[in-house]
């Protein structure tokens, strides 16, 4: 393969080098990886560093998830970005509530002193 000066190497993806190559010199298509489009991931800024995991799932599972999407990549990953921003305000919920119980507690406290304080000899 004869490299030119707009031919730069990039990731291999199913189809191989010359896969890549091919499906870069078509166009942008809604099926190709992040990478080859330069767009940024869904619910990231900018330029994420991408990693690549391993998933034990199901094969028919799978299979049945690669008949409903072209891009089961991009599928996963906005599944798991929606997944993690609602556990985040879960978990920013569940403080701001226990902050708010303390506040409560700690002004009662101050308000009529502790159950202890009324028995107390010291």
């Amino acid at each position: 393969m004869r490299r030119t000066a707009s031919w730069r190497p990039g990731p291999p993806c199913a189809s191989g080098w010359r896969g890549a190559r091919r499906l870069r010199e078509a166009g942008p298509r809604p099926s190709l990886c992040a990478w080859l489009r330069r767009e940024a991931p869904m619910g990231h800024e900018g330029k994420a560093k991408r990693q690549a995991v391993n998933l034990s799932l199901p094969a028919d599972l799978v299979q049945r998830a690669r008949a409903c999407t072209g891009n089961l990549s991009g599928t996963v990953e906005e599944l798991l970005s929606g997944f993690v921003a609602r556990e985040e305000a879960r978990r920013r919920d569940e403080d701001e509530r226990l902050a708010r119980t303390l506040d409560a507690l700690n002004a009662m406290t101050r308000e009529h002193g502790t159950f202890g304080d009324d028995l107390s000899r010291l």
